[in-house]
């Protein structure tokens, strides 16, 4: 089972309104933040409808954001250099990188919920986020075993 961490002071805000929806987030975080107040998070799943809005609050609150995808292409669609300067943009080999120099990681990738939901799909929803995460392999990153 995945562990939520403390974020720094200055990501207290915006954690408590996103997990407050029903949906379920994992976040691993660095709990040494570096004292300045700008952060850098690592971001699965930014080019969907929850992930774009993150983004740009992150964005708008001066953090980086470290796009982890696997289509360098259409994450650069999505956020476009010019208009999205705090933005870097990973595909999978460059993730292990993204995910060392970051402050924080939030997975927002997996199986689409917009559908009619039995147990057998709310498994398989959940299912799908564990395996994204184990392919972070923030679980055994040493800033997540605090």
């Amino acid at each position: 089972m995945a562990t939520i961490r403390p974020f720094p002071s200055s990501f207290s805000a915006l954690t408590a309104r996103t997990t407050s929806r029903r949906s379920r987030l994992v976040f691993c975080c660095s709990c040494s933040a570096t004292g300045d107040k700008a952060l850098t998070v690592a971001i699965t799943g930014a080019t969907g409808f929850v992930g774009r809005r993150l983004v740009q609050k992150l964005l708008s609150d001066d953090h980086k954001v470290c796009v982890l995808t696997r289509s360098a292409t259409k994450a650069a669609s999505v956020f476009p250099s010019s208009a999205y300067p705090g933005v870097t943009v990973a595909e999978q080999g460059d993730w292990e990188q993204c995910i060392k120099s970051s402050n924080a990681v939030v997975n927002l990738a997996g199986m689409p919920i917009s559908t009619r939901w039995s147990p057998e799909v709310k498994r398989e929803i959940m299912q799908s986020r564990v395996n994204v995460t184990s392919k972070l392999g923030c679980g055994s990153h040493q800033q997540c075993q605090r």
